[in-house]
């Protein structure tokens, strides 16, 4: 048994209503909530928007915080609740409690706002996580690419309790049999030749390169899945360069997902930065290749089995494209990916946080945290 608490934040399901982040603490809730005696959760009350909190599953204790003050204002305040001590306490996304005798950790995810943001947003965001940082007993980053970047950018941290712990793959992503039943919408998507671009079109996710280089590949389709409604200048710009060529689904379902990678001539992923980049694992998992950028996590999370270029350009993306036209490549390279996407699971990503748990308790307070059960 179990004897001293933890204590997990899900302030970030009220800060997104999807996303990477969103993922990885569903996956990481959902196995602490089935093998850990006193789990007890904080969360704000428009975390019930996010679409992976609807997918939390067992029972636990549940505290609401801060009663009706709104996520964006909760999210740069420390926890004011009361804790047992000694304790352990998880925020998903850098917040703190103050008390003396609780064992503080974080997830590290990446550093996009001192990267690509601006003026007081990147200001009270970097001042937040520094803080945040300096004050807890360990940290967790989701690769050695996240890790470099937490040190180059916050060089005071290299004494504290660092580990890396890879981010999984949903065993819901694999390779068909054969095709389910769908509507007719889907199947005259994978009835064609299209490429997926997914997530977000922020501005270093290089959603504009991806429209150039499908409207090079003239007989290709392009599939944008998720990142929210589309702009009146996303939707000028794709009736210019891809009229007829392409498709927006704004959210899928992983069997619906599954499915669209398993019949996708390739994932086109020209992102100049990922912390992890979790669609590439599920790409490979699921048997389909994929084109990145040979920049920060990425070369992590395609191993030898992703078609690489050294800088986002229109030419070097249709040129590695073509080569997947070659069927035994083709083959080869998916085989590969579905041998290297076999590396990462969510099993082991709680497992490592598990045990980085018991030893960051154990160093702060001279005893063992306790078993799972």
């Amino acid at each position: 048994m179990q004897k001293h608490p933890l204590y997990l934040d899900n302030i970030i399901f009220s800060l997104q209503k999807a996303g990477g982040i969103s993922v990885y603490w569903l996956e990481l809730l959902n196995r602490l909530i089935r093998s850990t005696d006193r789990l007890i959760i904080f969360e704000n009350g428009s975390a019930a928007n996010n679409l992976f909190r609807k997918k939390l599953t067992g029972g636990t204790t549940i505290r609401r915080e801060w009663g009706s003050l709104p996520a964006k204002i909760v999210r740069y305040l420390p926890l004011m609740a009361r804790l047992e001590e000694p304790s352990i306490f998880h925020s998903s996304y850098y917040r703190i409690s103050t008390q003396k005798n609780v064992a503080n950790i974080l997830t590290v995810y990446d550093f996009t706002y001192e990267r690509f943001r601006n003026g007081l947003p990147k200001i009270i965001h970097s001042c937040q996580k520094r803080s945040a940082l300096n004050r807890v007993d360990g940290i967790i980053c989701i690769s050695e690419s996240t890790k470099e970047d937490l040190l180059r950018y916050f060089p005071e941290l290299e004494e504290k309790d660092i580990t890396v712990t890879y981010l999984g793959v949903s065993e819901k992503f694999y390779v068909l049999s054969d095709t389910p039943q769908v509507d007719e919408t889907m199947r005259e998507i994978i009835s064609t030749k299209y490429v997926i671009f997914i997530g977000a079109r922020t501005t270093y996710k290089n959603f504009d390169l991806a429209v150039d280089v499908v409207r090079r590949i003239t007989d290709c389709r392009l599939l944008i899945v998720g990142g929210g409604e589309l702009s009146s200048l996303e939707i000028s710009v794709l009736k210019d360069k891809l009229s007829g060529r392409f498709w927006h689904c704004r959210y899928v379902d992983d069997k619906i997902l599954n499915l669209l990678y398993n019949h996708a001539f390739c994932l086109l992923y020209p992102s100049s930065y990922e912390g992890f980049g979790i669609p590439v694992i599920e790409a490979m998992s699921a048997g389909c290749p994929v084109v990145a950028v040979n920049v920060s996590s990425i070369p992590e999370a395609c191993g030898n089995a992703g078609l690489l270029v050294d800088k986002p350009d229109v030419d070097d993306f249709a040129e590695k494209m073509k080569m997947l036209e070659d069927l035994s490549f083709r083959r080869n390279l998916i085989q590969k990916g579905i041998d290297h996407s076999g590396k990462f699971s969510w099993d082991l990503c709680y497992h490592q946080t598990r045990q980085f748990y018991g030893k960051v308790f154990s160093k702060k307070f001279g005893m063992p945290f306790g078993k799972e059960r």
